[in-house]
């Protein structure tokens, strides 16, 4: 995932970096809220213990929902990878405006 950036210019990369964070931050939600919509339809919410041993039975038993859950880390671990990409970035060039918090939106 990283090495398109590692071929593009450093204030081309940073601004596609944050771009594709805004994308996977908007798709993560939609993603959780679909998946916590799924087992919300599906759970027994009388007992509060038991609410983690039935999402594990319904990860088991609902191939829509454990895919879900599957799209979600994913969409984690794309997350963290951009979040540290624009940190470095950020980092590399500590006086260019355009890397900092506030500065030049994509």
């Amino acid at each position: 995932m990283i090495d398109k950036y590692l071929s593009l210019n450093p204030e081309c990369a940073y601004r596609e970096a944050l771009s594709h964070l805004i994308d996977v931050e908007n798709t993560l939600l939609s993603k959780e809220k679909e998946y916590r919509k799924h087992l919300l339809e599906r759970l027994d919410l009388t007992s509060r213990n038991a609410l983690d041993k039935q999402e594990m039975e319904i990860l088991r038993s609902v191939p829509e929902v454990l895919s879900l859950k599957e799209e979600i880390e994913e969409l984690k671990l794309k997350k963290a990878t951009l979040e540290k990409l624009i940190s470095f970035i950020r980092w590399s060039f500590p006086f260019n405006p355009n890397f900092q918090k506030g500065g030049s939106q994509p």
